[in-house]
């Protein structure tokens, strides 16, 4: 069973700045320093709050 909702603010566009080893990392890329994706996804995470808790 497939549970279906929506996301009222889900077509809005967010923004947030990302280094190049950030955005690599995020798109599959894999590096030596783990903190390198932990990094960017706490980002987009933060990010993403930012956004929700503002409506």
């Amino acid at each position: 069973m497939e549970n279906q909702f929506k996301i009222p603010i889900g077509d809005e566009k967010i923004t947030l700045e990302l280094t190049v080893k950030e955005a690599l990392a995020l798109a599959g890329t894999r590096f030596l320093e783990p903190n390198v994706v932990i990094d960017a996804r706490k980002k987009v995470k933060e990010t993403l709050e930012e956004k929700v808790l503002s409506h």
